[in-house]
């Protein structure tokens, strides 16, 4: 079982963070597990912020944090990782005061 989570240390820079998270496709245990099928991966992605905070953190806004998802989607989806259970908190907060 891997969980993943990240964003907010690199910037919110959605190929940056896909790309600290390599080395981890490379491990051998890793490897193995995902040949046996055995390999279980939730993706925890970025979440939203209220909107009185967009001005300190506009690379933590809600707009930004959706671009963010999706990259990471695309990254994801186009290097082959099957299996990924994405926990979506944009969806969980989405409207939250």
């Amino acid at each position: 079982l891997l969980i993943l989570n990240g964003g907010f240390h690199f910037g919110n820079k959605a190929d940056r963070t896909y790309n600290h998270f390599r080395p981890i496709w490379q491990h051998p245990v890793v490897n193995i597990c995902a040949k046996y099928k055995k390999l279980i991966v939730i993706w925890c992605s970025s979440n939203t912020q209220s909107q009185s905070m967009n001005q300190g953190y506009p690379h933590q806004s809600a707009q930004h944090g959706i671009i963010f998802n999706q990259r990471m989607q695309e990254l994801f989806d186009s290097n082959g990782m099957e299996n990924i259970t994405t926990i979506d908190w944009m969806n969980l907060t989405k409207g939250a005061q």
